[in-house]
């Protein structure tokens, strides 16, 4: 019969396990889709000529000012930085990696955003990338690129 530390370190190593399955998967899941996104735009994104647009027009419905479905908003910086009831969706500075675009770049069958309606364009897809990958500046951007 096992010693009640034995049974302990038992169970740790299941509940360890289990949980190293169910992150490996999400890693393995968001590496297999990085290789169906768009490239990210080149150019310097401006917040208020490229990228508020989008967001007025297809995410402010649920997650506008005053609205944050999930607990998700768009609506300030702070905002979407902090994420939503599941966590982080934008990893600022790696838009690969980031929960927002895997989610706006899923094919229509798939659980993506928005959940109603077209799917967003490719190019606005490589917006929303090159601004998360060029610092989620909310401000305008001169020609050199800063704030």
């Amino acid at each position: 019969m096992a010693q009640p530390k034995g049974r302990i370190a038992i169970y740790l190593v299941v509940f360890v396990v289990l949980l190293g399955g169910k992150l490996g998967y999400d890693e393995f899941d968001m590496r297999k889709r990085m290789g169906t996104l768009p490239e990210p735009a080149t150019h310097a994104v401006d917040y208020a000529k490229d990228i508020q647009p989008i967001l007025e027009e297809t995410c402010y419905e649920c997650h506008g000012p005053g609205k944050s479905r999930g607990e998700l908003t768009f609506d300030t910086r702070e905002g979407l930085l902090q994420g939503s009831e599941n966590g982080m969706v934008v990893k600022v500075g790696n838009s690969k990696r980031s929960k927002l675009i895997h989610q706006i770049a899923s094919p229509q069958d798939d659980l993506g955003m928005p959940p109603r309606g077209t799917r967003l364009p490719e190019s606005d897809v490589a917006l929303i990338m090159a601004w998360i990958d060029q610092g989620l500046a909310w401000g305008a951007v001169d020609e050199s690129g800063s704030e």
